[in-house]
């Protein structure tokens, strides 16, 4: 594994210690003096549902215009717990974002906000621009209960996602996805932001 693949790619799923970070990092950098070792027992893994069957670099024409969020809505079969979500970017571009998790009533489960820079993600079948926002804490998501995710984004043009599916099945999770009233930018079923969510199955 490359250093920046390990960056990229594991150190957001959280799913090492800092200790086994340490170690890693020592490892790729051949300076550990003695084996990486890793406790045997069994990990949550984390999971990213792509709603996209198309989303590619090409194109960086979505736009993002001072006051208007994206929003999406919703809901699951079983419950999980939400890590947080991916937004599309385009090369070496910085964003400035506020991106909440909400019910359906309107109240805030989670708030993040700051500056990220846009990264090449390669995950399966999609390679793009983009970058991961993960949450303060876990959200437990309830099968049957619809959320919205809301951000907004100020930054260079990106890319988007395009031919999004109503129902998306990831991990033994039936995902179910609405267009939000809330939404006052391109974002909506078929094509826009939110490529993936990051989850764990409970």
């Amino acid at each position: 594994m490359k250093q920046q693949d390990f960056a990229g790619v594991v150190l957001d799923t959280k799913i090492l210690t800092p200790e086994e970070v340490y170690d890693v990092v020592k490892y790729l950098n051949s300076v550990l003096s003695s084996p990486v070792r890793f406790p045997l027992k069994k990990r949550l893994c984390a999971f990213a549902c792509c709603r996209f069957e198309n989303l590619d670099n090409v194109d960086s024409s979505y736009s993002y215009s001072f006051g208007k969020q994206d929003c999406l809505s919703f809901s699951v079969d079983k419950n999980i717990s939400l890590l947080g979500v991916t937004l599309c970017g385009s090369e070496n571009s910085e964003y400035s974002v506020t991106i909440r998790i909400k019910k359906q009533d309107g109240a805030c489960l989670d708030s993040v906000s700051g500056k990220f820079l846009s990264v090449l993600i390669e995950e399966e079948p999609h390679s793009f621009y983009g970058f991961r926002i993960l949450f303060n804490h876990p959200i437990v998501i309830e099968k049957g209960i619809r959320y919205r995710i809301e951000a907004s984004i100020s930054g260079a043009n990106s890319c988007f996602g395009r031919n999004g599916q109503k129902i998306v099945a990831c991990s033994g999770i039936n995902f179910s996805f609405k267009g939000s009233s809330n939404n006052s930018s391109g974002t909506g079923v078929e094509q826009g932001q939110f490529p993936e969510l990051l989850f764990q199955t409970m």
